[in-house]
C-alpha cells in the first residue's frame, strides 16, 4: 500500500484502504507492518501491528526507520512471546488465505471484505470502516488505540458468532467485549 509512516492513525486507515483495495480488484493487498517510515514502533504498536496484519491478504514487516534501523518482529523482547504466537496463528490461515486468494482469482471476490459485503441488511454494518471479515467467516476486529486491552465488538445479524480463543457461542445483533 505504499511506505506509509508508523503511527497509530495508519494502523487504523490502513484498513478502509485495504478493504477499498480489495473490492477495486487488488486482493493480494497489504501493508507495512509496524509502518515503513518515521521513528521504530513502540512494543506495543508493533505487536498491535503484527496482530492485525496476520489478517491480511499480504503480511510483510518491511520498513526504513528514521534511525537507520529495521522493523523486525524480533525487535522488542518484552512483546516476542505474543508476536511469535501472532504469526504461528497465520501460518494456520495459510490454507484459507490460498483457497480466498484462488477464489479472489476467479470470481474477483476479495480476500477481506467489509462487514456490509455480507451484512447489507444489517444497518450497523453499513458504516463500518475498520472492523472486518476475512472471507465470508472470520469477523476481524483489531485494536487501534494506545494502551487499551479489549473494546466493544459488534456482531453482525444473520450468524451466531463464536469467539475463536474462548470457544463461546455470542448470538447475532450484539454488542460484546
Amino acid at each position: 500500500s505504499g511506505d506509509q509512516p508508523t503511527s497509530w492513525r495508519t494502523l487504523r486507515w490502513n484498513v478502509p484502504m485495504g478493504l477499498s483495495l480489495g473490492l477495486c480488484g487488488f486482493p493480494g493487498n497489504g501493508h507495512d507492518v509496524g509502518g515503513f517510515a518515521g521513528p521504530a514502533p513502540s512494543p506495543e504498536l508493533l505487536l498491535r501491528w503484527v496482530q492485525h496484519g496476520v489478517f491480511q491478504p499480504r503480511f510483510t514487516v518491511h520498513s526504513w526507520n528514521d534511525d537507520g534501523t529495521v522493523t523486525t518482529p524480533w525487535m522488542h523482547e518484552s512483546v516476542l512471546a505474543p508476536i511469535r504466537q501472532a504469526i504461528q496463528f497465520r501460518a494456520h490461515l495459510l490454507p484459507l488465505l490460498y483457497d480466498l486468494h484462488a477464489a479472489a482469482e476467479e470470481t474477483g471476490m476479495p480476500v477481506t471484505r467489509p462487514l456490509v459485503f455480507h451484512y447489507a441488511e444489517d444497518p450497523k454494518c453499513r458504516t463500518e470502516s475498520f472492523d472486518f471479515l476475512l472471507g465470508h467467516d472470520l469477523l476481524i476486529c483489531s485494536i487501534f488505540d494506545e494502551g487499551t486491552r479489549a473494546r466493544e465488538v459488534y456482531l453482525p445479524l444473520g450468524n451466531s458468532w463464536m469467539e475463536l480463543y474462548t470457544g463461546v457461542w455470542q448470538q447475532p445483533g450484539r454488542i460484546v467485549k
